[in-house]
């Protein structure tokens, strides 16, 4: 049951279309089959295994919180919930998904070949890469100002989990630089965070039941979260970064 819905949400990303302005990315609604999304919500685990990410050494806000999607730490969980996410980590990082990505993105990605990217990737590629596969818990008042990433990112894919639509001014926004504003030694470089008043709105990608938003790394990718008046809410999200290893 849950290896078919999984190829059922495979092959509705890999039908996606992908938008290229301001940068390469798509947005999905509805990304799984009902039933799943149901068990993802259903299996999510406990507060209590989840890290604060200062607490990770990670440069990241302090009202984070994840649980980091590898085989080690989901053997913590027990019983069914254990089955579960041993099974999405499995096909978070497969080389169907994975190859289906670099395939959508490849025009993005200039080290690909224009054709055999699964054998390029299965034999020089991969050796190459890590994947940052996490569930993430963000409270009230988190906000995220814009930045276009680690260096190290080839792409992104961040699967949106809450179980109404109250809250869809919490997603992704993504922006474009005022260029004349920008100091020049900052400009395509991505430091960590940049002030709001750099840059121009673009879009936000609505924070709703059942939908992935995914980019594409480069240095004009800036993506950010807006800040929002609720400040009381939980925001539930399902990270990969498709990332090079440590140099």
């Amino acid at each position: 049951m849950i290896n078919n819905s999984l190829n059922i949400t495979t092959n509705n990303i890999k039908q996606k279309n992908i938008s290229n302005d301001p940068f390469s990315h798509f947005y999905i609604h509805g990304v799984f089959p009902e039933e799943l999304f149901d068990k993802i919500n259903n299996n999510w685990p406990d507060l209590d295994f989840f890290e604060n990410g200062k607490k990770l050494g990670i440069n990241i806000e302090a009202e984070r919180f994840y649980f980091k999607l590898d085989k080690a730490n989901i053997r913590k969980l027990k019983g069914e919930k254990r089955f579960f996410w041993e099974k999405i980590e499995k096909w978070l990082i497969s080389d169907r998904l994975i190859i289906s990505l670099l395939k959508k993105y490849k025009k993005d990605l200039n080290y690909l070949p224009e054709n055999n990217i699964e054998n390029y990737y299965l034999q020089e590629l991969k050796p190459k890469v890590r994947f940052n596969t996490s569930l993430v818990m963000d409270v009230g008042g988190y906000e995220l100002r814009p930045h276009s990433d680690d260096e190290r990112v080839i792409l992104n894919l961040l699967f949106y989990l809450p179980k109404n639509d109250c809250l869809k001014e919490l997603g992704t926004s993504i922006y474009t630089p005022k260029e004349a504003i920008i100091p020049a030694e900052y400009q395509n470089k991505p430091i960590a965070r940049f002030p709001r008043e750099w840059f121009n709105l673009v879009k936000t990608f609505p924070y709703q039941p059942n939908s992935l938003f995914s980019f594409v790394r480069s240095n004009h990718s800036f993506h950010g979260v807006e800040p929002s008046q609720n400040k009381d809410h939980v925001r539930k999200l399902m990270l990969l970064s498709l990332m090079f290893n440590d140099s």
